[in-house]
């Protein structure tokens, strides 16, 4: 005989779950693609904020040359609805 869960249980089952799960890949989620020593490395703007709650540091490995990339990635950061132009 099967018993039937009360009420609200299998909800607080899966936030259970998307917690424990949360936790599991927190660290993979705040530190995506970034190396070790680009986590550890001192970054601009680190200094406005001594003491963070919190700190995250993403990143992406770009194949090319400086010349070649830099026409696209360079206007990326300032006007990105530029770079959907080029």
């Amino acid at each position: 005989m099967r018993r039937e869960l009360a009420p609200g249980m299998r909800s607080l089952i899966a936030a259970t779950a998307a917690a424990a799960v949360a936790g599991l890949l927190r660290r993979r989620y705040l530190y995506w693609g970034a190396t070790d020593d680009e986590m550890a490395m001192a970054l601009p703007g680190d200094a406005l904020l001594r003491r963070a709650d919190l700190t995250a540091t993403r990143a992406i490995t770009i194949r090319g040359t400086a010349e070649g990339i830099w026409p696209w990635a360079g206007p990326a950061r300032t006007r990105p609805w530029r770079v959907l132009q080029l």
